[in-house]
């Protein structure tokens, strides 16, 4: 995989991300409206209980699928069908769990009225990993499948979960969030059916799969026991209200990565595939993450109170401290968050991935109860930031490559001066922060390009890779098939 490759990848799924986080947005705003804080603060915390369940998925199959079929074309179908069949069978065994264990979780978050919505949240856990198994086709050159099916499951969701939280409250927003869960689930199986020929059953090299993930797995679970920890800790500690400004902010916080998120998806399938190339692919991907993360972080930080009365509206004010805390994790892709760990997978050094992951689980457990005491909702953000550090700063020692790009910082800092008087006008929140972002995007390209953080050649390969006709799907190599478009 190529530079070029790497990029038109990263373009369909930050075009997909884009759509779907745009839908989600709208879907969002509608359901934290109709919901209010407190009832929205109820959907959020029945399906982070829920989410406990998530320790149960893929076992690291879908890290290792991805790395083996990006590395050998011709045996990738069935890599890519073991994975699948693998995720069905995994599903089935997390919805049986999530619903016999729906009381345990809704008591765990100190709500156990919420057992039933919780037992229905667990149902979208386990539909997840066959959505999820569209990923899987990165390796092959088609990160359009997980794109359309991620457009799909936000389009779904924006259809069912505000009509049902309309007609049943924050049941019927649960209700809905799941339903769009399944619906999602098969059109993303007919999608891979679709690009890689009829699925075949089969546990064919399942145990190398397993015994090359599980150390991937584990830093997952350990991510998820920390999740849920926090859950409970905001449960217990927190006010309804307030548990729904914190969503806002994580919520909105989420959509802000999504223009950073393709590049970490795509940073394994490029760097495992470079041959001997890792280290160039490894300043590729974390220069074209710290060039777009950056500007993310001193927008939001600035913009945080417009940006959040004007999408959630003045009930959620609260929202926006959290959400100012939580913009400081788009600063650390300057320092490699973003490929660092791909880096060490593609190396096969799960070993400090793991040991990254438990140092980013023991900060954040041994923050979360008493910062959230003492701050509130705004304590939590800060345990989130401090734990993504840790994990990184063992990464980055560990890891002992040059991963760190401060260049786009300056251009960024330099694009706030002008758009810093329009948070002084007395305009609506909305046409405040739409203006900002125009006068700040416009101020950091060039900026960027006047300090030579951003070549021309950068931009001349982005464009090249970007053209239509090469952003057109390339099935995936394999045998026994023909390759269907």
């Amino acid at each position: 995989m190529e530079l070029e490759d790497f990029l038109r990848g990263t373009a369909w799924l930050t075009a997909g991300q884009l759509t779907a986080t745009f839908i989600a947005g709208l879907a969002s705003i509608a359901i934290a409206r109709i919901l209010g804080p407190s009832g929205y603060g109820l959907y959020s915390l029945s399906i982070s209980a829920a989410g406990l369940l998530a320790l149960l998925s893929w076992l690291g199959v879908d890290q290792a699928a991805v790395r083996k079929a990006s590395r050998d074309r011709q045996s990738s179908k069935q890599v890519l069908d073991t994975a699948l069949t693998f995720a069905l069978l995994n599903a089935l065994a997390v919805a049986a769990v999530g619903l016999a264990s729906s009381q345990l979780l809704a008591q765990a978050v100190g709500r156990p009225e919420l057992a039933a919505t919780v037992a229905l949240a667990s149902l979208s856990v386990a539909l997840a990993i066959p959505l999820a198994a569209a990923n899987l086709l990165t390796a092959v050159g088609r990160a359009d499948v997980p794109a359309k099916a991620g457009v799909a499951l936000q389009l779904l969701r924006a259809a069912l979960v505000p009509s049902l939280a309309l007609a049943a409250g924050y049941y019927g927003a649960v209700t809905g969030h799941s339903a769009a869960y399944l619906l999602a689930a098969l059109i993303a199986l007919a999608l891979y059916r679709r690009a890689t020929g009829p699925w075949r059953p089969t546990l064919t090299g399942l145990r190398e799969l397993i015994s090359f993930g599980a150390p991937l797995w584990l830093p997952g679970v350990l991510s998820t026991l920390v999740a849920f920890a926090r859950t409970a800790a905001t449960g217990q500690l927190l006010g309804n209200a307030e548990i729904g400004a914190l969503a806002a902010a994580m919520n909105f916080s989420a959509l802000a990565g999504v223009l950073v998120t393709p590049l970490s998806s795509m940073a394994l399938p490029y760097i495992s595939s470079s041959n001997g190339g890792e280290r160039r692919a490894l300043r590729h991907v974390v220069r074209t993450s710290a060039l777009i993360s950056a500007p993310i972080a001193v927008y939001t930080l600035l913009y945080a109170e417009p940006l959040v009365q004007a999408i959630y509206g003045e009930a959620y004010s609260a929202a926006a401290l959290p959400l100012r805390i939580l913009a400081l994790q788009y600063l650390l892709p300057l320092f490699g968050s973003t490929a660092l760990t791909q880096y060490l997978v593609a190396r096969g050094d799960n070993k400090t991935v793991l040991k990254a992951s438990i140092a980013s689980s023991l900060t954040q457990l041994a923050a979360i109860y008493p910062l959230t005491l003492s701050a509130r909702a705004p304590g939590v953000a800060a345990s989130i930031i401090l734990s993504q550090a840790a994990g990184l700063t063992y990464t980055y020692l560990k890891a002992r490559e040059n991963a760190f790009e401060p260049t786009p910082l300056l251009p960024a800092l330099i694009a706030a001066l002008p758009s810093l008087p329009l948070l002084l006008a007395g305009t609506h929140p909305l046409l405040k922060a739409a203006a900002g972002m125009a006068v700040y995007t416009a101020s950091y390209i060039l900026a960027a390009l006047a300090t030579g953080t951003l070549t021309r050649a950068e931009v001349s390969t982005l464009i090249t890779a970007l053209r239509p006709a090469t952003l057109k799907a390339q099935p995936p190599q394999h045998q026994g098939h023909s390759p269907v478009s």
